[in-house]
């Protein structure tokens, strides 16, 4: 029975290994192609259809871990990284770190996309969950900061964060550039 179970675990994890390289290759292509139909069907379908069959209740793959699979390009790893912390939060509680993780990678995903820096057309839905993820993901920090259930570990990795991490004014800052 031993050797049934890490046999079935083996074929699991080769699928998801499989799974996630075809989605993250074919991903890159639309997104790079500028087809916004398809990078929206696979955004709204294909995303969700994966982490549902394999990573139900765990992480994706990381953002390194799948950049080569996207030709190392730092605008779609952003992308990506978007993604693997919005299922991060959705499917786990997502650590100090974690948390800090997803701060910087939308400090750098929308000075990207403020700043002209991606040469890409995104899905209106998206853009428009990627901003909504954003504000729930601050009031998820500032409740996570504030519960007075936390383990002495994860005061001490609160306390080691970067003052600006999730804070008010350098959120409210990233609504006043994209406003002007």
């Amino acid at each position: 029975k031993t050797r049934t179970t890490t046999t079935t675990r083996a074929m699991a994890s080769a699928s998801a290994r499989d799974a996630v390289k075809q989605f993250v290759t074919y991903f890159y292509r639309h997104i790079r192609e500028k087809n916004v139909y398809e990078t929206l069907t696979m955004y709204e379908r294909s995303f969700p259809a994966i982490g549902e069959r394999f990573f139900k209740k765990t992480a994706w793959p990381t953002p390194d871990a799948i950049a080569t699979h996207a030709e190392n390009d730092p605008v779609f790893k952003m992308l990506y990284a978007e993604l693997y912390y919005r299922h991060l939060h959705q499917a786990t509680t997502p650590s100090a770190n974690e948390r800090k993780g997803s701060w910087e990678n939308y400090c750098e995903l929308f000075g990207a996309l403020l700043h002209g820096d991606a040469n890409m057309q995104l899905p209106n839905v998206w853009l428009y969950e990627m901003v909504d993820e954003f504000v729930y993901q601050f009031q998820s920090f500032r409740q996570f900061k504030g519960s007075s259930k936390r383990t002495s570990e994860e005061l001490q990795a609160i306390k080691a964060l970067d003052a600006q991490v999730w804070d008010r004014t350098s959120v409210l800052n990233f609504f006043k550039g994209a406003g002007g």
